[in-house]
């Protein structure tokens, strides 16, 4: 899975995109969609977040995802702080990640 959260200005009018390929690289589904005004952090957070809801609809449990955002893998990879501004998100895609 590629992913990539962008916004004009930051924060600012966002939106994400990405795509799921399977392993030989072939393209499977894609997907996008707008978001309200936000900073770049949680745009990128939130297309990670789409992306996980999407692969598990499509029952697509083994994933690599790619992200330009070393913050955003970093959050993730790492525990989080029940009051750290973006615990819920982080929190839902720990969730997901943790799925059978």
């Amino acid at each position: 899975m590629h992913v990539d959260g962008s916004s004009i200005g930051n924060p600012g009018i966002s939106g994400f995109g990405g795509l799921i390929c399977n392993a030989d690289g072939t393209w499977v589904h894609g997907f996008f969609g707008n978001l309200i005004v936000i900073n770049i952090l949680h745009a990128e957070l939130m297309t990670i977040y789409k992306g996980l809801i999407l692969a598990w609809e499509l029952n697509i449990k083994d994933l690599w995802c790619y992200s330009d955002s070393e913050m955003a893998i970093k959050l993730i990879t790492e525990p989080v702080d029940e009051w750290h501004h973006y615990a819920t998100i982080l929190n839902n895609i720990k969730d997901i990640l943790k799925r059978d």
